[in-house]
């Protein structure tokens, strides 16, 4: 039995330290995507959200680059602590990328909505690459901002609004 769960707890370790190595540079892509983004919604009617959602974004973003940065030079904590930890700031991310994707259905020009909806999509497929070690860790991430996206298509005041619901249903 013990044998077992230190073969699990090492396979774990390989499992997520690629997850740990990414958040570096993902932690960085979401505070450089967040701050763009405060920039394009500056004096807009938008921007107390955009200042209280890059704010989050950039501070959930920072302690997870923190705990990662921990883990990877003093690895000889409880793991799952980190995981969960790791996970639970994952999410609020997600939620937070949410609630920048929520806001766009009150964004009256089309050219600033797509802009922020090529970082959202931009963001989601990058997260790919850097979170797909963990999946609990993709989904935290990608499933907020796709049901908000999702949400906005369905609801926008356009002929086409049920086609780009479809057609984001199928990129998810």
């Amino acid at each position: 039995m013990i044998r077992h769960s230190l073969a699990n707890n090492t396979l774990l370790k390989k499992q997520v330290e690629p997850l740990f190595k990414a958040t570096l540079p993902g932690g960085l892509a979401n505070i450089f995507s967040a701050c763009l983004i405060f920039i394009f919604l500056y004096n807009s009617p938008q921007e107390n959200h955009a200042i209280i959602l890059s704010t989050a974004i950039t501070v959930l973003s920072i302690f997870r680059i923190f705990i990662s940065e921990h883990y990877l030079k003093n690895n000889n904590y409880k793991l799952t602590t980190y995981i969960y930890s790791h996970v639970f700031l994952t999410g609020l991310i997600g939620i937070a990328w949410g609630g920048f994707a929520y806001i766009q259905l009150n964004v009256e020009s089309d050219s600033l909505r797509s802009l922020v909806f090529l970082i959202n999509f931009g963001l989601i497929a990058g997260s790919i690459a850097t979170l797909s070690s963990l999946l609990l860790a993709y989904l935290a991430y990608m499933v907020p901002q796709s049901i908000a996206i999702f949400y906005v298509f369905l609801n926008m005041n356009t002929e086409y609004h049920l086609y780009m619901g479809a057609a984001f249903a199928i990129y998810t």
